[in-house]
């Protein structure tokens, strides 16, 4: 095994950099306190000052736990370029990236068709799975009935919970003898892959974009309503527009997923290492070639590989930097129009005096003037605004010249007869189209169906796995440890071996996410260190599992041997991203007037965090808990490296992988499958009915964050 000493020194200096910025805070912060209480004169502590030592302290803290993304994405770089390092001393970049031909015994270390086959395949899984997803988080937020919305909820943490070799099991059981049989080619395929990465990326967009639209202010909707916009129009021009920033964080993790897959894909692509001629062909992936090859590569062999990572790592920061580069152009633009005009939305909720909000009357103004405006409807009764026959425009809409109406001269205005509705609008000249009403019902249909398709996937996977590994599980199963390989015996050490593994890694990734959430929402504004912080999150979110393994296994196998804590370790890593930008976004939902009560009544930032905007926050917190949950449940590729495959140490994951992909036992991978739905499923309902029972009501959470804060204050 290699001698990385120098990569332990890099790890303890960094640490010492850590703890020296904590002390040297501490001592000046001390120091202040010490100089207030010198001036004043006097012999006991100041009024505040130790109020003051503890707010910097906890930013401070808060400050150091957000900096472990940037750390851990440090780590993994240099490893990665030290690693691939004399490969490129030997072998031309431009052979290595364009090069055609992979044959490492021959000399031949070409991966152009594996960049190809790998944005190929993601871009199909972004094609299917984006709008699926995107449309399930709509109808989460906007269109379920509260029944259904808590059923499928759960359902969905479900699906992220599901290991992907089960995935790549399933698609190649059903997708690629369909794809064979009904649309041609030999089935295992691009087309394949990019469905069964579809299915697996769907709980991470839905979840995230559902938090993202969910967060928005209510006025945001009631003023486009107020306007007259149907429900599908508040959606797709305003609410959608508004929660950009968490639907593309929502894709920019879905890529990372689709793009950083190993074992799945490997079950269903064919591993042909040519060009795709079509998405009918086999192709083979960056990260499938890491996985296919690593175990017996050796040498330059090996170093290529190394190679082949760096470039997935370069690929990943491409697509985060074009991703945050759009998210700020927009913001930008979007600020400066609002600077510029007051939106429609402002104006209706109250953001604009209820005189400015009707005027420049002009009666030559038509139904389809007003229609381009965003007012699809003449008539408010209930706000008492405009009767039929007129024709209402915000500040600066009218023309100049135009006579100015009050509002009480339109309540006294004589109503004239109905105009009937336009079915050209002024913009559109290609010809008829829908009106809002037709549009509304075709998309709630759309939307319904991605719902329905979603939750029948779901059930026909859980189904199938049950049906066949429910007999199964008996007593001895259950109470056995596996023997002769896995054909004997049952699953017991597999299942401790799967929950020391996880609780290691949630033990450490839970309060450096949740740590590091917090000091992006609440405790600093955007500069260039959240920059940094944030792009090292999402460059974390997308690199491969397997170099993540790779990571592990020469880091922390060389110093704790294949083990439980080698690949907890490996797995905390692994699910920080996950676990930051959720709980970032579940902060995000808390309304700023919680923060002002908070602060009116004399709390600090500190007891504002922990007894108002935490409890509030709870909820979606662990939300992000439940899919870095499933994220460590499902992990194969990186636990087999770090923790081993010995019978007592796999998970139930990584022993599912290799009695179904060495043909062990079908029967005993089958149960193995089948426990692990179970027992994804218990841990799915039993958080949800904990958070139902102590955060379930924002009225009660908040009346306690009341009480808490005047008793502090």
């Amino acid at each position: 095994m290699m001698k990385l000493w120098w990569m332990w020194v890099i790890i303890g200096l960094i640490g010492a950099a850590f703890v020296a910025m904590l002390v040297s805070s501490l001592r000046q912060d001390l120091k202040s306190v010490g100089i207030e209480k010198a001036e004043t004169g006097q012999t006991t502590k100041p009024a505040g000052g130790f109020r003051k030592f503890k707010e910097k302290l906890s930013g401070r803290i808060f400050f150091l736990l957000a900096l472990s993304a940037l750390s851990a994405l440090a780590l993994i770089t240099i490893f990665i370029i030290v690693q691939a390092a004399g490969f490129f001393g030997e072998v031309s970049l431009w052979d290595f990236l364009f090069g055609s031909k992979w044959s490492p015994t021959k000399g031949g270390f070409g991966i152009l068709p594996m960049i190809v086959g790998t944005l190929f395949v993601t871009l199909g899984a972004i094609v299917i799975g984006v709008p699926i997803g995107v449309a399930c988080a709509i109808f989460l937020a906007e269109f379920a009935p509260d029944k259904v919305r808590n059923a499928f909820r759960p359902a969905i943490q479900l699906l992220a919970g599901i290991p992907s070799v089960v995935y790549g099991f399933v698609g190649l059981i059903f997708v690629v003898p369909f794809i064979r049989e009904f649309i041609g080619g030999p089935g295992l395929s691009m087309l394949a892959g990019s469905v069964v990465l579809a299915i697996m990326i769907l709980p991470t967009v839905i979840s995230i974009s559902e938090v993202a639209l969910l967060s928005l202010p209510k006025p945001y909707k009631e003023g486009a309503l107020a306007l007259g916009m149907t429900q599908w129009q508040s959606i797709w021009r305003v609410q959608i527009p508004a929660a950009k920033s968490g639907i593309i964080a929502s894709i920019i993790l879905g890529v990372g997923r689709a793009v950083g897959e190993t074992m799945a894909v490997i079950m269903v692509l064919g591993n042909a290492t040519a060009f795709p001629e079509s998405i009918l062909a086999p192709m083979r992936t960056l990260t499938t070639n890491i996985g296919l090859e690593m175990g017996y590569a050796e040498g330059k062999h090996q170093q290529a590989l190394f190679a082949t990572g760096v470039v997935l790592f370069v690929i990943i920061m491409l697509i985060n930097s074009i991703a945050q580069y759009i998210t700020r152009d927009k913001l930008k633009g979007a600020a400066k129009k609002r600077k510029k005009k007051p939106s429609l939305a402002v104006a209706v909720a109250g953001g604009v005096p209820p005189e400015a909000q009707i005027t420049n009357y002009n009666p030559q103004t038509t139904n389809a003037d007003t229609e381009t405006a965003g007012i699809s409807q003449n008539v408010n009764a209930d706000a008492g605004t405009v009767g039929r026959g007129l024709a209402p425009a915000v500040v600066g809409g009218g023309p100049s010249g135009a006579p100015q109406i009050s509002a009480s001269q339109l309540q006294s205005a004589p109503q004239g007869p109905p105009r009937p509705q336009p079915l050209i609008s002024s913009g559109d000249k290609a010809g008829r189209r829908a009106s809002p009403r037709a549009t509304q019902r075709a998309a709630k249909v759309i939307i319904w169906a991605a719902a329905v398709l979603v939750l029948a996937v779901l059930i026909a996977i859980i189904v199938y796995l049950l049906i066949m590994g429910v007999p199964e599980l008996t007593w001895e199963f259950l109470t056995q440890n596996p023997r002769d390989m896995g054909r004997e015996g049952g699953v017991a050490a597999t299942i401790v071996s799967t929950f020391v593994v996880t609780g290691l890694a949630l033990l450490i990734s839970i309060p450096f996410g949740i740590g590091s959430a917090f000091y992006l929402a609440e405790y600093t504004k955007e500069n260039i260190w959240t920059r940094v912080i944030r792009f090292s999150v999402e460059s974390l979110a997308g690199i491969p599992s397997i170099v993540y393994g790779l990571f592990g296994f020469i880091i922390f196998v060389s110093a704790f041997g294949f083990s439980a804590l080698s690949g907890g370790l490996t797995l905390a890593i692994m699910v920080l991203p996950t676990v930051i930008r959720t709980s970032e976004e579940a902060i995000k939902t808390v309304p700023n007037s919680y923060r002002e009560t908070s602060f009116s009544l004399g709390a600090s930032k500190w007891q504002t965090v922990l007894y108002a905007v935490f409890p509030t926050a709870l909820r979606g917190i662990v939300n992000g808990v439940i899919l870095g949950i499933g994220r460590c449940v499902a992990e194969t590729a990186a636990v087999i490296l770090t923790a081993g495959s010995a019978l007592r140490m796999r998970t139930m994951a990584s022993h599912f992988f290799i009695l179904a992909d060495e043909g062990i036992s079908m029967e005993k991978a089958y149960g193995t499958a089948a426990l692990l739905i179970i027992l994804i499923l218990i841990i799915n309902v039993g958080f949800n009915a904990l958070l139902n029972r102590f955060v379930g009501r924002d009225a009660r959470a908040t009346k306690k964050g009341k009480k808490r804060l005047l008793k502090a204050g």
